[in-house]
């Protein structure tokens, strides 16, 4: 057909023009018919294809966490295969900065001549050793030295001593295996169970190493960094003088303060110079039990026991665990409490601290009146507000006696807790501090550290300082306005206290002070 004829037959064909949109709109809706369907097959298939693909991704993911999780495991388990079924607390550990790092030791043989380097953990971010649990060193205080890229320094996390050609050297002790009570059955992460290396002061390392005058520790507050460890000798013991006061929480905002009703209780005694501060559990009240019993009967065990122990020869830290665990199979009270012991000997002051409970050491800067914080104890908590606690407790074959007494409500709250309420004598932080003329030390219950930052218990210091020149005078008065200073914190419900400070980096929403009973203790060094 040429193109004459096609353009004829174009022509002769919509002749009638109501034909043509007739043929015109049966196409466009047998368009829109097979488009139809075509979406509608096409949704179809897309759905039964969706109902495979969301299991195949749900499973996908699972497998990625499973594999994920396998491959940590193995990793962490490879990184710290060296430490499995080794005592924590006979490591030697260095968690400051440096990419290579190594001691020497007076345990050595010969002292102070081998180079024992530090295996890093890409788990923990440490540097550890083994060396004491794979030589099996006896028990004893030995000196240690630090080098860490090149240099020789001290980790102001343990203790520093100075021998008699003026070198400082961190000092550890190592336990010899000890029949003791369990420790307490509640779950602690590794970092704080290795944390613990007992340390001792003992000047006996006279071919030790020099060391750079300065400590590189991430606490820069500790006791023991060089620029506040005094270089020439101790001459004359430090003594200290002591004052104590005690309020309990108070029902109204317009009651008289007084320490009636409290549940902690203090001890203070300057010829044997300790003091120590428990803070019962006011809660037990709601279930029958007086509070204030415990830490009343904790407290007099604590004492008297340290009477009746010889101190000759005896390493002071070990003292005070004796202590408490002898106090606490003593007590036949029921109740908790934390627990904060200190003993002063020969200027240094040995603490034992389980729990919230808490104390700082003070020291002035130069000749001024200006304080700084050369110690800061840490709290031991469970979780937020669950601080680690000493208990004595109904056993479990008299519970049915106690039911019959009406104390339905306490059993059951045994039944149903764990033996996670139940924290070892064993579980305390020891620490060891020098002390100088002049130091202030401030240990309290909750109800002080809850409610007063430690920068304003330092102001407050300061100026008592300015008022009162007799030792006692000072300490006596620094104490009663401590304690109610953080009382009257403790009905503030704009403040933002510690505890809500606290409370915030718990996840916790809380403003406010914390109304508790209050305990303080002032002690100052002469």
């Amino acid at each position: 057909m040429n193109n004459s004829q096609a353009l004829q037959l174009v022509i002769l064909l919509p002749s009638d023009s109501n034909l043509l949109h007739k043929v015109l709109e049966a196409r466009r809706l047998s368009a829109i018919c097979i488009q139809r369907w075509y979406r509608k097959i096409k949704a179809q298939t897309q759905s039964q294809l969706f109902k495979i693909v969301i299991p195949l991704e749900k499973l996908r993911i699972e497998a990625s966490i499973f594999i994920q999780k396998v491959y940590k495991g193995w990793k962490t388990r490879k990184d710290l295969s060296f430490l499995k079924g080794l005592d924590y607390k006979k490591l030697i550990r260095w968690v400051h900065e440096g990419s290579s790092v190594s001691i020497m030791s007076n345990f050595t043989d010969p002292p102070w001549k081998q180079l024992i380097p530090l295996k890093y953990s890409k788990i923990l971010k440490e540097f550890i050793s083994t060396v004491i649990i794979d030589n099996k060193i006896p028990g004893g205080t030995y000196c240690i030295k630090f080098m860490v890229d090149g240099m020789w320094v001290c980790d102001g996390n343990l203790a520093i001593s100075q021998d008699q050609n003026g070198n400082y050297n961190n000092v550890i002790i190592v336990k010899d295996q000890k029949n003791g009570i369990p420790r307490a059955m509640s779950v602690r992460s590794f970092q704080s169970t290795a944390n613990e290396l007992a340390s001792h002061i003992k000047t006996q390392s006279l071919c030790s190493p020099i060391l750079l005058v300065r400590s590189i520790s991430g606490n820069l507050e500790s006791p023991r960094g060089f620029g506040i460890i005094e270089e020439d000798k101790i001459k004359k013991p430090v003594k200290l003088i002591m004052s104590g006061f005690m309020i309990g929480k108070p029902a109204s905002k317009n009651a008289q303060l007084k320490d009636q009703g409290s549940a902690d209780a203090w001890i203070i005694d300057h010829e044997k110079q300790m003091f120590g501060v428990a803070d019962g559990v006011s809660e037990w009240s709601t279930f029958g039990l007086d509070p204030s019993r415990f830490p009343i009967e904790l407290m007099k065990h604590c004492l008297d026991i340290l009477y009746e122990f010889k101190e000759n020869d005896q390493e002071y830290t070990d003292l005070l665990e004796r202590i408490v665990l002898e106090a606490t199979q003593r007590i036949k009270s029921y109740g908790s409490s934390t627990l904060l012991l200190a003993l002063c000997r020969n200027s240094l002051l040995y603490t034992y601290c389980l729990g919230d409970s808490s104390f700082i050491v003070l020291r002035k800067r130069d000749e001024t009146s200006n304080l700084i914080t050369v110690y800061r104890s840490v709290e031991q908590q469970h979780q937020f507000n669950c601080p680690f606690q000493l208990s004595n407790l109904p056993k479990p074959h008299t519970y049915d006696e106690f039911s019959a007494k009406g104390f339905s409500s306490l059993v059951s709250l045994l039944k149903r807790s764990s033996k996670t309420m139940n924290d070892s004598p064993f579980d305390a932080n020891n620490e060891m501090i020098l002390l100088k003329v002049g130091d202030i030390v401030i240990a309290g219950s909750d109800g002080l550290f809850d409610n007063l930052y430690d920068q304003d218990i330092i102001k407050m210091a300061e100026h008592a300082l300015g008022l009162y020149q007799d030792p006692m005078m000072f300490t006596r008065n620094l104490a009663v306005n401590l304690t109610e200073r953080a009382i009257s914190k403790g009905w503030d419900h704009n403040y933002r206290s510690p505890f809500a400070r606290n409370a915030g980096k718990s996840g916790k929403k809380y403003m406010g002070g914390k109304l508790d009973d209050t305990s303080v203790i002032v002690a100052v060094g002469t």
